[in-house]
């Protein structure tokens, strides 16, 4: 069987050769360097296929790390004698180790003593080196054990990010000395995490070569913070959803808290502090908003939330930190050490583009993965399907490719919570999953839908998503 025509995400160069390698001849694995991190994972599939694979020297899965490779690079000789894996880091020897899995898998359908796969050489690295999901904690709660389960899972599927949306309207998650108030009671569920458990999770992340961002929503999408501290808004009676943008009793606040969230986080080099969706009605109604607006000039009140944001990434910056924001409604501009997060508009990496600004891409009708496959499935009343034809299909680099290519750091699927409580995420991710790996991943060039829709039945029939859904 020509395995090496059955992988998701399409490699980006395979050349055949001649013969095969009879699976039932491999008589185990041999791990250079830092590749002993494979072990585990090495020892589980062989354990899964009854292969009981041991160390060996010869006619074995033979994994190096080669300093000549990108971080996430790798090629994969196969020869009658066996495999031969080189990588640029243990991540990548990691992606290696999955397309062998879908390749031996799909070999053993019919078991291991009939099965063989086509000798030959696989290179491969991604197109983008950002390759996200946005997992919303801050609606429905997710125990850290499954937050864990989901990082081991992106890890096989070859997402590197892990964009971590922790406070919103109906929950604050984060643990905080600087906002004592805060507790773990929420709108639509009830939690949050302890220190303790966000650094075991880091950990986890850190081992399974998946980047944490963590996202702090301000100034909107911030009535849990403001039913705890009604003094932050602009009239304490009805505090609304918004912190109010001339207080400087918020303001401080909020860059404690950032720096505390730092602490908490020293590895994460981006920190995502929202900016979207924003009312302007209690800001309108403000005194100090109103005269806050008038002495520095502005025209609206948008202008003025643009001075509160540029104010927060500028101490971020200052800090030492990268920060991210959602695309803005203003029209207004930040320095070009802000990444933009697109979600609203295909028009907007022109846009930011032109201003020098790093994205990445999330557009809401190609990459927003609460939105149903079907309408069987408890969705909000305005959303509309989407399917894995239109995830698959989904490209940033689409219009305009030579103007947005070199700011475009990559995509970012996004799963908001507002439906989808904890015992659905998997659910919701791991079908359409698939369809957004050869997104993120491979070359426009090499992927052709008809054929992902071969390949992705085959690793279903083969019991692959399965396998990597019970990855411990």
């Amino acid at each position: 069987m020509n395995c090496f025509r059955n992988i998701i995400p399409v490699p980006y160069e395979v050349t055949p050769g001649t013969g095969e390698l009879q699976v039932k001849d491999i008589r185990g694995y041999c791990l250079d360097g830092a590749c002993v991190a494979l072990k585990e994972e090495l020892e589980r599939m062989s354990r899964t296929f009854c292969l009981n694979w041991q160390s060996a020297d010869e006619h074995a899965i033979a994994f190096r790390i080669d300093g000549g490779l990108k971080p996430e690079a790798w090629s994969m000789d196969i020869t009658q004698n066996g495999a031969q894996i080189a990588a640029g880091s243990v991540s990548a020897a990691n992606y290696a180790l999955d397309a062998f899995t879908q390749m031996l898998m799909t070999a053993m359908r019919d078991g291991p003593s009939k099965a063989c796969m086509s000798c030959g050489r696989i290179v491969d690295q991604p197109r983008f080196p950002w390759r996200g999901l946005l997992l919303d904690s801050a609606r429905h709660f997710q125990r850290p054990a499954m937050i864990k389960e989901l990082i081991r899972l992106l890890a096989h599927c070859r997402v590197n990010v892990l964009h971590w949306h922790l406070i919103d309207n109906q929950g604050f998650r984060v643990p905080s000395r600087t906002l004592s108030r805060m507790t773990e009671k929420g709108t639509l569920a009830d939690g949050q995490y302890t220190r303790d458990e966000i650094r075991d999770i880091i950990a986890c992340a850190d081992k399974a070569g998946v980047r944490i961002v963590p996202e702090f929503d301000m100034p909107g999408h911030s009535a849990a913070l403001l039913k705890a501290y009604p003094e932050f808004a602009c009239d304490p009676r009805g505090a609304g959803n918004e912190i109010c943008l001339s207080n400087p009793q918020a303001m401080s606040a909020l860059k404690d808290f950032l720096l505390e969230m730092m602490e908490l986080f020293p590895g994460s080099e981006y920190m995502h502090i929202g900016g979207d969706e924003a009312e302007t009605r209690h800001w309108m109604q403000c005194p100090r908003c109103q005269e806050a607006m008038h002495s520095k000039g502005y025209a609206d009140m948008r202008m003025l939330e643009h001075d509160f944001m540029t104010q927060m990434t500028d101490f971020i910056i200052e800090n030492g930190r990268h920060p991210i924001v959602w695309t803005q409604p203003n029209g207004e501009f930040f320095r070009p050490e802000v990444m933009m997060h697109v979600w609203q508009d295909m028009r907007d990496p022109i846009r930011y583009a032109a201003h020098g600004n790093p994205m990445v891409f999330s557009l809401h009708y190609s990459l927003y993965l609460d939105y149903p496959r079907n309408f069987s499935e408890t969705s909000e009343k305005w959303m509309f399907s989407l399917d894995d034809k239109g995830i698959y299909l989904c490209d940033p680099h689409y219009i305009w490719a030579n103007k947005v290519q070199d700011r475009i750091l990559g995509t970012e699927a996004c799963l908001w919570t507002e439906t989808v409580p904890e015992w659905r995420v998997i659910q919701k991710l791991l079908p359409r999953f698939p369809a957004y790996m050869e997104c993120a991943w491979s070359r426009p060039e090499a992927k052709d839908w008809h054929d992902f829709s071969r390949r992705k039945e085959l690793l279903e029939a083969s019991a692959y998503f399965d396998y990597i859904r019970s990855a411990p």
